[in-house]
């Protein structure tokens, strides 16, 4: 996803495809991605997305 033109992300998780896709289903460890920006976004947004999906 980008941002739109203008405004500048809070925080940015990126990497190879495949290593955000199993990041975002807990299947490695924070080692896999670069994360940067504000650590209190990409606290929220981990957090968002660590339960499971039923």
């Amino acid at each position: 996803m980008r941002p739109d033109p203008g405004h500048e992300p809070h925080a940015v998780v990126s990497g190879r495809a495949a290593d955000v896709d199993a990041w975002l289903w807990s299947r490695t460890g924070d080692d896999a991605v670069t994360q940067t920006g504000d650590a209190d976004v990409l606290a929220r947004f981990r957090e968002a997305t660590s339960h499971p999906v039923e």
